[in-house]
């Protein structure tokens, strides 16, 4: 018995050090520390009693994970729902918690996309108008933006219409 608490000890220690540097989803958690028990031999179930002990004290908490990774994206290096959703869905997250972040953002998709647009105007600016928004929104869907959106953002920015 007192093996495995030492066990577990060290394990918690890896997933301090492992949540030092960002806020992690409970997915990410657990393959990190499959992976050191693994590499230390230890017994995986010891894995889940730390991931338990880690929500429990609200080290890993996915709601809240998806929260600041929507709000992160929303506000540096700008994405849309799309690339968003895909990203989060690598990270483990479940669909509906992916889905209620998104609702809860309050920079809303169109704003993101003029954001990102605002930032590419002096490439675009000195092309024809036909090249322009070709590059334009191909760049916007690349960043995960719809092509609703991305001509939204367009026509917004570029021909002045606001869609209401």
């Amino acid at each position: 018995m007192d093996q495995q608490k030492k066990q577990k000890q060290i394990l918690m220690n890896k997933a301090f050090f492992y949540l030092r540097f960002r806020a992690r989803s409970e997915f990410e958690m657990r393959q990190y520390l499959l992976k050191k028990s693994q590499t230390y031999k230890f017994d995986t179930i010891i894995v889940d009693d730390v991931i338990a002990d880690l929500i429990k004290e609200r080290y890993i908490n996915d709601v809240e994970f998806a929260q600041g990774y929507v709000r992160s994206r929303s506000n540096i290096n700008p994405k849309g729902n799309y690339a968003i959703s895909q990203e989060l869905q690598q990270k483990g997250v479940a669909s509906i918690i992916i889905e209620a972040a998104l609702k809860e953002n309050s920079v809303d998709e169109l704003t993101r996309a003029r954001d990102v647009l605002k930032k590419k105007n002096n490439l675009l600016v000195h092309l024809q108008s036909e090249k322009r928004m070709q590059r334009a929104l191909g760049h916007l869907q690349r960043r995960g933006f719809s092509y609703s959106v991305a001509k939204q953002a367009y026509d917004a920015h570029f021909n002045n219409i606001l869609y209401i």
